[in-house]
């Protein structure tokens, strides 16, 4: 089991920093995407279902596949 830590700064004010722990990197991934849900209910309350034409939907799964493939790139990068 890996412990993870997850720094959230989302304001400009020092005062916004905070920080969550995980019991596995699987945990944060998944509150990283709650965080983001919430994020789009808080911008339009009023709006039942979000969507846009903006972007293209992704699952989780891929999501977390692409962080993955990016992690082993960078650290390929660095074993040169």
């Amino acid at each position: 089991m890996s412990h993870t830590i997850l720094l959230i700064h989302p304001k400009p004010s020092s005062s916004t920093r905070t920080y969550s722990e995980y019991d596995s990197v699987k945990e944060c991934l998944e509150a990283i995407c709650q965080i983001y849900e919430e994020h789009l209910k808080r911008q339009s309350p009023n709006v039942p279902t979000i969507t846009t034409s903006s972007y293209a939907p992704y699952s989780k799964e891929w999501i977390k596949d692409q962080i993955y493939i990016l992690f082993r790139e960078k650290a390929m990068d660095t074993d040169k």
